[in-house]
């Protein structure tokens, strides 16, 4: 942002347009206009200013068109709910931040910022809620809610939480960010845990990794163990979606020992699911097991069962990888059945793309190729890319054990499309099976790599 004392004395003639403008509304749009200054968010929706001036959603809409009829407001254009997008020059906003200094309290700033940023957490958590099937994943919140969340929430969220969540990533960022400048840690680290599992349906490891490393010193620096703990969990589990699994088991190590010394055993046991993954991903069947089993067990005694159907779909990936068919079939219908009831489609995904490979093994291709479809279905219809481009390569491989080679190429085709524009690199082992299966077809200019390992690498990607 420019510094006001450039504003102040090398910009006279945009300090004497904004005067203007700034003179000519409705008092309580000059008073927006001063909050909205306090934002660092490049660009908001409405529902930010109802937040701000604490008022109902419709009458902060007319406040804001107000000020987009003046320019003092821009139109950024309309994000993938429908919802106008404003943003600030930055000029504008210096200007905006001295007026709120000199005519707003430092408290009464310091309470609006609190308020907006305070419903960023809520609206982040119900998009959470809506696409998870529950708040179950989520640590228990303890910072206040925004009351007036309901009505956004229904009109913007809800019908589409992950193209909020895409609407909002540069918002949550600047949140978290400005949680950790006021003090507000316990906002700041239970938004960047709310935002998680949306960033990580989406593929954004950089927003996840930011949000988390702003929070994680700052619960620190406030004594804030359990923050802390959920901030090294949530890295822990952004190095294992990439494969980095020294990084991950160190801070998952540490996010679990946290949760253990403050008493918190959903967190622990939630964490040790982690580990579990993490080993198996290592490939230390022995180790992934028992933290699977001991999570389980843990979670039982909460009376959590969707905590246990999670360790459930761990420990069936573990049966998988020593070839108990029947006892992962067993477990898998379990979880499945468990995510049903909280309509958790992401969950149901996870559970169908271990259970094709149940029947892939047993050599009932059909069953295995309706799951995979499925599966990929719901991950096209959530844009979740790397997952859906996981599930394409699956269902391929059962058409070519199935005998089906023309529907195989067809699926490797779309499934090294969506892996080449994410740049990842299963892309090339898929352009690999295509040279070799279709050596007529074109694959890009891909460079071969060796294959991962089996059911770690599907637990990984589900």
């Amino acid at each position: 942002m420019w510094p006001l004392s450039r504003l102040s004395h090398g910009s006279q003639a945009v300090r004497a347009s904004l005067a203007v403008g700034y003179q000519g509304p409705h008092p309580e749009a000059q008073r927006l206009f001063r909050l909205l200054g306090l934002l660092e968010a490049p660009d908001f929706a409405t529902w930010p200013a109802a937040a701000l001036l604490g008022m109902p959603y419709a009458e902060a809409e007319d406040l804001m068109e107000e000020l987009a009829d003046i320019r003092l407001l821009e139109v950024a254009g309309r994000d993938p709910t429908g919802q106008t997008r404003y943003r600030l020059h930055d000029l504008t906003r210096a200007y905006a931040r001295e007026c709120g200094e000199q005519r707003d309290s430092e408290d009464e700033r310091a309470a609006a910022l609190r308020r907006v940023l305070s419903a960023w957490l809520t609206l982040t958590r119900q998009a959470h809620v809506r696409l998870c099937g529950g708040d179950y994943r989520l640590p228990r919140p303890t910072s206040p809610s925004w009351a007036a969340a309901v009505d956004v929430a229904g009109r913007h969220v809800l019908p589409d939480p992950l193209g909020w969540a895409d609407a909002e990533r540069a918002g949550i960022v600047a949140a978290v960010r400005q949680c950790a400048a006021l003090g507000a840690h316990e906002i700041g680290w239970e938004l960047a845990a709310a935002g998680l599992h949306l960033f990580e349906t989406r593929g954004h490891h950089d927003e996840w990794r930011i949000t988390h490393e702003i929070a994680l010193p700052a619960a620190r620096a406030a004594g804030d163990v359990r923050g802390q703990a959920h901030m090294l969990n949530g890295l822990g589990r952004m190095y294992f979606s990439q494969g980095r699994l020294e990084h991950s088991i160190s801070y998952t190590r540490r996010a679990m020992r946290l949760a253990h010394d403050i008493g918190d055993v959903r967190a622990r046991e939630f964490t040790r699911i982690v580990l579990g993954e993490i080993e198996l991903a290592r490939g230390d069947l022995p180790a992934a097991e028992m933290c699977f089993t001991q999570a389980m067990d843990g979670l039982g005694t909460l009376g959590f069962p969707m905590g246990i159907a999670y360790a459930r779909l761990g420990l069936a990936t573990a049966g998988l990888a020593r070839h108990d068919l029947t006892d992962a079939d067993h477990l898998l219908g379990q979880a499945l059945a468990a995510y049903r009831d909280a309509f958790d489609t992401v969950g149901q995904a996870r559970v169908l793309l271990a259970s094709a490979e149940v029947r892939r093994r047993q050599r009932r291709f059909g069953e295995a190729i309706a799951m995979l479809t499925d599966a990929a279905a719901t991950y096209q219809a959530i844009a979740s890319p790397y997952r859906y481009g996981v599930a394409l390569r699956a269902l391929a491989e059962v058409h070519r054990e199935a005998g089906d080679l023309s529907s195989a190429i067809e699926t490797w085709e779309r499934c090294l499309k969506t892996l080449t524009a994410l740049n990842a690199p299963e892309a090339n082992e898929v352009a690999a099976l295509l040279r070799r299966h279709a050596p007529g077809r074109h694959t890009g200019d891909r460079t071969v790599t060796a294959a991962g390992s089996g059911s770690a690498e599907a637990f990984r990607a589900s």
